[in-house]
């Protein structure tokens, strides 16, 4: 009796696909947060610095 080969549940090219996946969200994330962080920091930043939207 012979036992039978144990295919992987994904293969390398898969898990390659999984992993670029997880990458390329992640970038995306922090690209969409720093746009959000500076689109609510910047009139903090702009009050403190003294200029008013006339002066941008």
């Amino acid at each position: 009796m012979t036992k039978a080969a144990v295919k992987p549940a994904f293969s390398r090219e898969e898990h390659r696909r999984w992993w670029t996946l997880a990458v390329v969200s992640a970038a995306q994330l922090l690209v969409v947060l720093d746009g959000t962080i500076a689109n609510i920091a910047l009139p903090s930043a702009q009050d403190a610095l003294g200029m008013s939207d006339a002066s941008r």
